[in-house]
C-alpha cells in the first residue's frame, strides 16, 4: 500500500468516525423536532379532553408530577420514546398513538371514551358483516361500525344481526352478536360462528352453535335442540361470540 493509500485510507476512517458520533449525538438529543411537536399536541389534547386543562389530574393518571409535566408542555424536556410509550400504556392507548399526526387519540378500529373523574374505556370498533358473505373482508360495513370492550375482542371483532329462533332463549330473532375471529380455541358452554364443513368456495350462510364438551368429545349444538347438531370434525369455526346487544 503507497502512503498516498495510506493517507486516503485515514482520511475516511476519520470521516466514518464523525459520522458515527453525529449519529450518536442526534439520538441522544432525543426525537426529531417534528416528532416532538406531534407528542406534544396529543398530549395537550388530551389534557384538555379527557381532565378538562387540569394538568394535575392528568399527572396522577400519568404518575408524573406537575414540575414534570410543566417542563415537558414548556418544551424544557422532550417527550421521548419511553415516555410516549409509557403514557399511552397508562391512558390505555394503542401503541404508537401519540406518535400519530393531527393529534389523535383514536384510530379506525379504536375509540376511547371518557366516563368522568378521569377514567376511560377503550373500545374495539367491530364493522358489520353478514352472515353468508362472512369471509369476504370486502363486503364490511364499516359505517355500521359498533363498539365492544376491548378486553372482549380484537381487530379482528365483527357484529352480526342474529335472524331466527334458532339459538333461543339464550340469542333470540334481531340481536346484535359480536364474533371474534381471532378466538376460534373451543370452550365448554361457549358460542361460535361457522359452517358445517365444506370447501371455502362453498361456505354458504354461517350459522351459530353452542361448544358442550363430553370427555374428549365435542358437540356443536343449539339449546333447544331445534336445529342440527355437529362434531367437531363436521364443523369448521370462523369465531367465538363475545357480546351481544339489542337494537333499541
Amino acid at each position: 500500500m503507497t502512503t498516498k493509500q495510506k493517507r486516503k485510507r485515514k482520511i475516511y476512517a476519520r470521516a466514518e468516525v464523525r459520522q458515527e458520533q453525529k449519529a450518536a449525538s442526534q439520538q441522544q438529543r432525543g426525537p426529531s423536532s417534528e416528532m416532538q411537536k406531534t407528542r406534544l399536541q396529543n398530549v395537550q389534547r388530551l389534557i384538555e379532553e379527557r381532565h378538562e386543562g387540569n394538568v394535575s389530574e392528568f399527572g396522577r393518571t400519568v404518575d408524573r408530577s406537575y414540575s414534570y409535566l410543566w417542563q415537558l408542555l414548556k418544551r424544557y424536556r422532550p417527550i421521548g420514546e419511553s415516555v410516549a410509550r409509557d403514557f399511552e400504556k397508562r391512558l390505555k392507548l394503542p401503541l404508537g398513538t401519540l406518535d400519530e399526526r393531527n393529534g389523535t387519540v383514536r384510530r379506525d378500529t379504536q375509540i376511547v371514551a371518557m366516563l368522568g373523574g378521569g377514567k376511560t374505556a377503550l373500545y374495539w370498533m367491530a364493522p358489520a358483516v353478514d352472515l353468508a358473505t362472512l369471509y369476504d373482508e370486502d363486503i364490511i360495513d364499516w359505517p355500521d361500525a359498533r363498539p365492544c370492550l376491548f378486553e372482549e375482542g380484537s381487530d379482528m371483532t365483527r357484529h352480526f344481526k342474529n335472524q331466527g329462533d334458532a339459538m333461543a332463549p339464550v340469542f333470540v330473532h334481531g340481536d346484535r352478536l359480536f364474533v371474534d375471529a381471532k378466538q376460534t380455541q373451543l370452550i365448554h358452554g361457549k358460542f361460535y360462528v361457522g359452517w358445517p364443513n365444506k370447501s371455502r368456495a362453498q361456505r354458504g350462510v354461517a350459522i351459530v352453535r353452542q361448544a358442550l364438551q363430553d370427555g374428549n368429545r365435542w358437540s356443536l349444538v343449539t339449546p333447544g335442540g331445534k336445529g342440527a347438531h355437529y362434531t367437531m370434525e363436521e364443523f369448521e369455526i370462523y369465531g367465538r361470540v363475545t357480546s351481544r346487544q339489542q337494537d333499541l
